[in-house]
């Protein structure tokens, strides 16, 4: 079971590449008092959900809390960056130095206090070969 959740974090992450990088020359573009389009199509860029993680219910208890904490901060932050690249997207929201910081962090929260998917990729409990299973 870790090693399929294994797997699609890492999937999850891939996703986030691009996200990353589109978001990068945004940042560069503003920071050197250049001009990007306010409203960017991010459908794209949408990050990648879990399904198979999603639908294992309760068999996520048999992780370790910390396990299931990092899982759900994980949904967490998906879903908040999924709702907020959709605004941006359709105008409710413009791009904008602001928005950027906590979208290429992989977090739509304004200020995170949760890890991002820097702390994810690197969480011992997730990638340890030993804890596989």
């Amino acid at each position: 079971m870790k090693a399929l959740i294994t797997a699609e974090l890492v999937n999850v992450a891939a996703g986030y590449i691009g996200l990353r990088e589109t978001l990068r020359a945004a940042q560069g573009t503003l920071s050197a008092g250049g001009s990007v389009s306010e409203y960017p199509d991010f459908s794209h860029e949408m990050p990648r959900s879990t399904p198979f993680t999603m639908a294992l219910g309760t068999e996520l208890l048999n992780l370790a809390p910390p396990e299931i904490d990092v899982l759900s901060t994980l949904q967490s932050n998906i879903s908040l960056t999924q709702t907020r690249l959709a605004e941006i997207s359709s105008g409710k929201r413009s791009l904008n130095l602001l928005e950027i910081r906590p979208l290429s962090h992989g977090s739509a929260r304004s200020r995170p206090s949760r890890p991002g998917i820097r702390e994810i990729r690197s969480h011992p409990k997730i990638h340890s070969r030993k804890s596989a299973t």
